[in-house]
């Protein structure tokens, strides 16, 4: 499984695309790192600005913990 994402650090916005049977389709979710949201990583972006790198790593594994956790209740 391929996934490409566009990043724009401009804008600070992410886009991600699966690659499979000749073609592309947006995604929200990583497949190649599963669970990981792409509106996650986003907010990284955009708090790179206001935020030290501490924080924002905290804040991340917490977050992707949660979505873990949840999806294992869920199974």
């Amino acid at each position: 499984m391929a996934e490409n994402w566009v990043v724009n650090v401009e804008s600070r916005s992410i886009i991600g695309f699966e690659i499979a049977d000749r073609g592309s389709r947006e995604i929200q979710v990583s497949q190649v790192l599963p669970g990981l949201e792409l509106s996650i990583v986003m907010e990284v972006l955009q708090r790179l600005d206001r935020a030290d790198d501490e924080k924002i790593t905290r804040s991340i594994i917490e977050q992707f913990q949660a979505k873990s956790c949840l999806s294992s209740l869920k199974q």
